[in-house]
């Protein structure tokens, strides 16, 4: 999207988010101890057409989605977690410690999008097909 020159529109989010289409798209972030899986759920074209493929909207409603979800305390003290961040850092999010953020998005606790910018500030700028099917998402600072 940032070099169609121009803010995209329905018909550039309705495109189909990879050549080849596919209706299952399985990413993951080397910050995230977990998979994000995706199903499109967008109709295929004709008679006894099942789905065609992920759109790009449904990526990046259902990676918003996906990030919006509340950590359990599974997913907080499993070994990847301590591998990643560390203890210390691991005790600031249990603390509450989320930066400058309003008091009602604290008060909605952990959330997996915390892991991906506990120091800093995060933009997503893509994703990439690995050699082993599954799509990396790809961030800078």
């Amino acid at each position: 999207f940032p070099y169609l020159n121009r803010p995209p529109n329905s018909i550039d989010f309705a495109q189909m988010a990879c050549e080849p289409a596919s209706p299952h798209m399985r990413l993951y972030h080397p910050r995230l101890p977990w998979y994000i899986d995706l199903m499109s759920t967008t109709p295929g074209f004709g008679v006894g057409y099942g789905v065609i493929g992920l759109t790009v909207w449904e990526v990046i409603e259902g990676v918003w989605r996906e990030l919006q979800k509340q950590i359990t305390s599974r997913d907080f003290y499993n070994e990847e977690m301590g591998t990643l961040f560390g203890d210390s850092k691991r005790a600031k999010l249990d603390f509450g410690h989320f930066g400058q953020g309003e008091a009602r998005e604290m008060s909605k606790g952990v959330r997996r999008v915390d892991w991906l910018g506990m120091e800093e500030e995060w933009v997503w700028t893509g994703i990439v097909r690995k050699s082993s099917g599954m799509w990396e998402i790809k961030t800078r600072k």
